[in-house]
């Protein structure tokens, strides 16, 4: 007789496969959220206070080189400091209305306000000050997954190879494996019915046999009767 509270084993393997499919799934809807957010509010608004920039120009090598992702955080201006690499709104001459993403060299005030002068590391000179309406925030890190794939982007061969054929194959196995989860539960479900119809047919044998064995002990007891009188 089979135990039927017996737990069932289940694969480490599947277990963890399934917690990193989850965890990436998560981080792309994430990534996905906070970029159509910045799209639709033309940067002003990101994700719980983190937004993602792409450096477009080679002012900030050797830390940051052309088409690499940054994760920018909103902070509180009087946290910021020299040295730390900030992204802000240019508003003056040929920088106004672009997004920068430079090195803070210094810090000053000026009748209660702050401003901050930049300048990017391969830069000779400065940008304009800089005041603390036009900061967006500072840089946390780069996205070493996401510049990889910016610079792949760049370049066909590698968007083809690394990207879009990878992504087609992908696809092709979670359709494949989603067709084989739904065969496997059609298949469970005709089983489920195929031994609930043994299980209806076996009681209904059941019955019919406590049925005849009811009637042919009424026949007996009967007959005996019929002898006695």
């Amino acid at each position: 007789m089979k135990n039927l509270n017996k737990p069932k084993k289940i694969s480490i393997i599947s277990l963890i496969l399934k917690l990193i499919e989850t965890i990436l799934t998560i981080l792309v809807v994430a990534i996905c959220v906070l970029i159509i957010t910045q799209r639709v509010t033309n940067n002003e608004y990101g994700l719980l206070g983190y937004r993602l920039f792409k450096i477009e120009t080679g002012s900030m090598i050797p830390k940051y080189n052309i088409n690499d992702v940054i994760l920018v955080k909103e902070v509180d201006t009087d946290t910021i400091e020299i040295e730390d690499s900030v992204v802000y709104r240019g508003n003056v001459g040929e920088l106004n209305g672009r997004i920068i993403t430079h090195k803070v060299v210094d810090i000053k005030e000026n009748d209660g306000k702050k401003f901050f002068y930049t300048k990017g590391i391969a830069n000779t000179t400065m940008d304009p000050k800089v005041s603390e309406s036009q900061i967006l925030g500072v840089v946390v890190t780069k996205l070493f997954f996401l510049s990889l794939i910016t610079g792949f982007l760049t370049n066909v061969y590698s968007l083809y190879f690394f990207v879009i054929l990878p992504a087609s194959v992908y696809v092709v196995f979670v359709l494949i494996h989603s067709g084989e989860k739904r065969e496997r539960r059609i298949q469970a479900k005709i089983r489920e019915r195929q031994e609930l119809k043994e299980k209806e047919e076996q009681e209904n044998i059941k019955k019919t046999q406590r049925k005849t064995t009811m009637n042919k002990k009424k026949k007996t007891k009967k007959d005996t009767d019929n002898k006695k009188t």
